[in-house]
């Protein structure tokens, strides 16, 4: 193959195809036509590769290709100026969006909140409800009579040996069986 008579026929196209990366504006028709000229360029350098490797032409059209290729997929921006443009454009315009769903979902949590705690502040037995043993329905513990001492052993229903002169003496159903309210085991 002749790289003269080549760069003679197709010198019109990549000189064209030059034009159109540089330039800073493109209408659809401009677009089509850099897309094209990208694709019969392409295939010029790699024509010349394999067969006629010219340094010089080689270089001229990689640089026409890389300059058009910018142009058609867009140059990509260095990761801190995406970061800024989240920060300050992309994220303060998609909570903007959902501004309204935003401030129903707070108004329902805080009412949600509310309405508990003017619950808990008013009802004596829903405090009493969020004990630290779900199971045990009451927690009523007598003085033992065994000892009078306060370090005493005694023990619970369970037969769990205790500190101190108190006894367990409450037990509440649990799914059919008796457990024992100190520690919640079947005795």
């Amino acid at each position: 193959m002749d790289l003269d008579a080549l760069t003679a026929v197709r010198a019109d196209q990549w000189a064209r195809l030059d034009e159109l990366a540089r330039s800073r504006r493109l209408d659809g028709a401009e677009a089509d036509e850099l897309a094209r000229l990208y694709q019969a360029v392409a295939t010029d350098l790699s024509t010349i590769r394999s067969t006629a490797p010219d340094p010089t032409a080689v270089a001229n059209l990689s640089a026409s290709l890389s300059r058009a290729r910018a142009r058609l997929a867009g140059a990509h921006e260095p990761a801190w100026s995406d970061v800024v443009r989240f920060a300050v454009v992309s994220a303060p315009a998609a909570l903007y969006r959902i501004r309204w769903w935003i401030a129903g979902v707070a108004f329902a949590s805080v009412a949600v909140a509310v309405v508990v705690g003017w619950w808990v502040a008013t009802d004596p037995g829903a405090l009493a409800s969020s004990a630290r043993n779900p199971r045990a329905t009451s927690t009523s513990c007598t003085t033992s009579a065994t000892t009078t001492r306060p370090a005493a052993r005694s023990r619970a229903s369970c037969g769990r040996t205790t500190r101190g002169s108190r006894r367990c003496a409450s037990r509440s159903a649990s799914r059919g069986s008796a457990r024992c309210g100190c520690c919640s085991r079947t005795p």
